[in-house]
């Protein structure tokens, strides 16, 4: 009887496995290619069920064409993720297939976690958006001791202190620290006055995760994961190298050759500065990521607090906006956040990349649209993805108002 009963159990189980495939090992279904991982099925109105299909007739194209290693793209409508998917392979050396817990390095999409991570702080009462940075931070100096005074917590997210842009990036870029350099702000000769014109950094904005530190008594790293990491079930998420390097479902970056693409070490620098540059995330991850700045997760983060991180703060300069191919009408910048205005439609975007990762995120608030593509590779298709989702959705509900408006 119990091997009867032994035997009937073990089939149940595999036959639930058969049925939900997010409960089987990633491992061997990673080698399914171009495999679709939503957990649950979503009814979709015509207009977005019409949109992903032209999106992903869109992206296998672009990946074929450039013979891009691998993509995944999490996309999030009304609250409900729409898709989940991986595209290619992790390593061209391996040909193991990317899902959608295939993990990348964000670089700096990070950023955007950060002005979150402060808003949740300031609902805590901890801090204030006006604090200024020495009341919380004493060793943080720049050249003007004047000027130091007055920075707060707004300038380090906007990117507005004064400095001029990419300060120690190329230190970064050859392995230096954020630790180490962030002492040397100092000696920068500042370019502007606090406010007054945005200017991009990446050592000044994580000094953001110290103010956070001293209002809390606990890292950066560890507020992400308490906050939003384990809330939000981003179980693939985490920071730094010895993460990454500890994952076994990891899309390794690769370097563009003239007509090919090869692989390259996954590498530390830049994870230092970790508000900056330092998270890595799966497309399962970014599409509940998604759904939090899309204001479905108000037990988390209230809709005002969402709005003052998205209110714009400072113009952004034509070069300054690193968002050609959306050619917007106008572009600012809020907290962590690029916006761009095109066409009456109100895009928030940001671009990253580090160590031959590629990434872009966008979403619409208005629409309650949202989408995120990572790439283990650079190529034109990056740089266009997110543009060509919200161009192809405009042209889409155009079409569709039309007929009606002439009725």
């Amino acid at each position: 009887m119990k091997k009867r009963f032994s035997v009937a159990l073990l089939s149940a189980v595999l036959i639930s496995l058969t049925m939900r495939p997010a409960w089987m090992p990633m491992e061997w279904l990673g080698k399914l290619p171009f495999m679709s991982a939503k957990t649950k099925k979503v009814e979709l109105d015509p207009l977005t069920a019409e949109l992903l299909r032209k999106y992903e007739e869109y992206v296998r194209f672009s990946i074929a064409e450039e013979g891009i290693p691998g993509a995944a793209i999490a996309i999030v409508k009304n609250g409900e993720v729409i898709m989940e998917k991986g595209f290619g392979v992790r390593n061209i050396d391996r040909r193991d297939s990317i899902d959608h817990h295939t993990i990348f390095r964000l670089a700096s999409l990070s950023k955007g976690f950060a002005p979150v991570v402060v808003g949740m702080l300031v609902e805590d009462g901890c801090l204030k958006w006006n604090d200024k940075v020495v009341d919380h931070v004493p060793s943080f100096k720049l050249r003007s001791a004047s000027q130091t005074q007055q920075i707060n917590l707004q300038h380090i997210l906007s990117h507005t202190l004064g400095l001029p842009p990419h300060s120690f990036d190329f230190s970064l870029d050859h392995g230096d620290t954020y630790e180490r350099l962030v002492n040397r702000l100092e000696e920068v000769r500042l370019s502007y006055k606090p406010g007054e014109m945005h200017s991009y950094q990446n050592i000044a904005y994580s000094v953001i995760g110290d103010v956070a530190r001293h209002a809390t008594g606990k890292t950066y790293a560890q507020l992400l994961q308490e906050r939003i990491f384990s809330p939000l079930g981003m179980s693939d998420a985490s920071t730094g190298y010895a993460a990454i390097m500890s994952s076994k479902n990891v899309a390794q970056p690769h370097k563009a050759g003239e007509n090919y693409y090869f692989s390259t070490p996954i590498s530390d620098y830049y994870y230092s500065a970790t508000p900056a540059a330092g998270i890595n995330a799966s497309a399962a991850d970014m599409s509940q990521w998604l759904r939090l700045l899309l204001g479905h997760r108000p037990d988390l983060i209230s809709g005002k607090t969402l709005d003052k991180i998205f209110e714009p703060q400072v113009d952004l300069l034509r070069g300054a906006c690193n968002c050609g191919f959306w050619d917007p009408d106008e572009s600012y910048y809020a907290l962590g956040w690029r916006v761009l205005d095109k066409e009456g439609q109100r895009i928030l975007f940001h671009g990253g990349y580090v160590n031959s990762y590629r990434a872009e995120i966008a979403l619409s608030r208005e629409d309650d649209l949202g989408i995120v593509v990572m790439s283990n590779g650079t190529s034109r298709f990056i740089g266009e993805s997110t543009g060509t989702f919200f161009q192809m959705y405009r042209q889409l509900k155009s079409t569709e108002i039309a007929p009606k408006e002439i009725q």
